[in-house]
């Protein structure tokens, strides 16, 4: 039985929102790439382990260059600007503008200054995603059996 469901009139802000995660990604990915070099970290290697980081100090900062780029994820705003797509699509531009200096942070070699420049946003903006992202969800599906 095919579902359907009405796209709201504004849901537009929450497909533009959407590529900024992507563009702040891939300035990620190449930050990864350029500290993978500098750190003469192989492919697949996924991180430099201690004795590389005790030989090279760049691959400490490749470390913490990956795990920023890793922890790069959102999948809330779809759900939430069904229901709220100016809301979905604010949060969304600001949670991807706040991983850029929480990398910024990360990159410092410091993992604790990732919290002073950009961690304390994005959690906010994960605490507002999720309860709302999991009522509209829950309200389509309800609406879905009914």
């Amino acid at each position: 039985m095919p579902a359907t469901f009405t796209i709201p009139d504004d849901y537009h802000y929450v497909i533009a929102s959407l590529s900024l995660p992507a563009l702040v990604c891939w300035w990620q990915v190449l930050t990864v790439i350029k500290w993978r070099a500098r750190a003469k970290i192989d492919y697949p290697q996924m991180y430099a382990d201690r004795a590389q980081i005790e030989a090279n100090k760049n691959a400490h900062i490749f470390n913490c260059a990956q795990h920023a780029q890793q922890r790069m994820e959102n999948s809330s705003t779809a759900i939430t600007g069904l229901e709220y797509p100016i809301l979905a699509a604010s949060v969304c531009t600001f949670w991807t503008l706040a991983r850029i200096p929480y990398t910024l942070g990360y990159l410092t070699g410091d993992p604790s200054k990732r919290t002073q420049y950009g961690a304390a946003p994005g959690f906010g903006c994960n605490m507002i995603f999720a309860p709302i992202a999991l009522f509209v969800a829950g309200k389509r599906l309800y609406e879905a059996k009914c």
